[in-house]
């Protein structure tokens, strides 16, 4: 799937109002120099056609700055890398740039990074560590997560049994997924 594939779904499957909120967040942060990408659930979802729930970026951007930028951030993960920016009803979760240093098969210890690469070498699916930015239109892909979705593949980013060591959920949204690619 091309860029401007991804952006149309995009335009498509996102309330207008959302999209709206999505791009004053990613365009914020694009002025302020930071990267930033939708991550996860929102680009899963768009790959397969849904109009995704929840709306998840992951940034470089310093969560003193998120908090600087924006007038309603909620610290709804801090000690994660996470805050919610509340725009007029709706939440948006950013999370900064992170890599996993030691997990306990639920909760992790995180260091910051400053790659988006470092960042999807932690996540589970190769699927969901699939970055798109729907302003530059640009897909940051390190783990191979289109070329599987379009060979119809799941799977884990690198041991799929460090990946369920580190979070055992992850056993669970493997099969979620697996029933909604299906």
């Amino acid at each position: 799937m091309t860029s401007s594939q991804l952006k149309k779904l995009f335009d498509k499957n996102i309330d207008a109002t959302v999209r709206e909120h999505t791009n004053f967040i990613v365009q914020t942060y694009l002025d302020a120099g930071y990267e930033i990408y939708l991550v996860g659930g929102p680009v899963r979802d768009l790959l397969v056609g849904l109009s995704p729930k929840d709306i998840d970026f992951t940034s470089n951007c310093p969560l003193e700055k998120t908090k600087e930028m924006f007038d309603h951030v909620i610290p709804t993960g801090e000690e994660h890398g996470t805050l919610t920016i509340h725009i007029d009803g709706e939440n948006y979760e950013v999370t900064r740039y992170r890599t996993d240093v030691d997990t306990d098969g639920r909760k992790a210890t995180i260091a910051y990074s400053e790659t988006f690469e470092e960042d999807a070498e932690r996540r589970d699916l190769t699927v969901n560590a699939i970055g798109f930015n729907p302003i530059t239109g640009e897909i940051k892909d390190p783990t191979g997560g289109m070329k599987d979705f379009e060979d119809k593949k799941i799977r884990f980013v690198g041991n799929a049994l460090d990946r369920i060591r580190e979070d055992e959920l992850r056993a669970l949204r493997y099969m979620r997924f697996i029933v909604k690619l299906d």
